[in-house]
């Protein structure tokens, strides 16, 4: 009996019907032996026939696959997923550069309000020997607190800073502390921002008076422009 080995196409001579094919050691199948559908019974055979099939493939036929009219909730689901995390990447990496904006200008903004209370203090001790104390406030800079020569009012109105929360001002008439509490709104804490401490020459151009005691610097009154209810003493 001559045969010819489906695997590895070698003819096979033997006097019976062989089992194992002598060259390549896999297991014959004569004819009428195994009928294809009940090979296709098997779930062995199954799954070796399906694995067959799927490596006979190509990746681009796998992804045809996915988009074809038998599996659509599959890609409108991945295409929802790409889109979602498109999304989540395009927020992330947009929204901190305005979120920074804003605090940056908030900060310019605390800078230039403490600027310019510094100026209001230094011309109400110009003309009246001191700075104003603790209990008076900042509120000496708007209205008279009984002060002998008095010239103000030096700012036309007191404001929050940039986080609503009060300027903080300490003083015993000689010296002070003015400063904001930041982000935090909390005194004491690493993002506090004090006032700038500004030299004699930086500050001279806004306390000059002209013979009659006018003022011939740069008027600053109206730095502050936003009322707010006074500081409580």
């Amino acid at each position: 009996m001559k045969l010819i080995c489906g695997y590895c196409r070698k003819e096979i001579t033997s006097e019976t019907k062989p089992r194992f094919c002598p060259h390549c050691g896999r297991v014959i199948v004569m004819p009428g032996q195994l009928e294809r559908s009940k090979l296709q019974d098997r779930p062995s055979a199954r799954r070796r026939l399906v694995r067959q099939r799927d490596d006979g493939g190509s990746a681009a036929s796998h992804i045809g696959q996915l988009f074809s009219e038998r599996k659509p909730v599959i890609a409108l689901g991945l295409l929802g997923l790409m889109l979602a995390v498109s999304g989540i990447f395009m927020v992330r990496f947009s929204f901190p550069t305005g979120q920074m904006a804003i605090v940056q200008k908030r900060y310019e903004t605390a800078h230039n309000e403490l600027t310019v209370v510094r100026i209001a203090l230094e011309r109400f001790r110009r003309d009246c020997g001191r700075y104003p104390t603790t209990q008076e406030g900042l509120l000496a800079l708007v209205s008279n607190p009984g002060a002998s020569g008095w010239r103000g009012h030096y700012i036309t109105h007191l404001r929050s800073d940039p986080w609503r929360t009060r300027y903080v001002y300490m003083s015993d008439g000689q010296t002070f502390s003015l400063f904001s509490c930041g982000p935090d709104g909390e005194a004491g804490t690493d993002d506090d921002i004090a006032a700038p401490d500004l030299s004699a020459e930086e500050l001279a151009p806004y306390l000059s008076l002209d013979g009659v005691g006018n003022e011939t610097g740069a008027d600053q009154k109206s730095g502050i422009q936003e009322k707010i209810e006074a500081p409580q003493n």
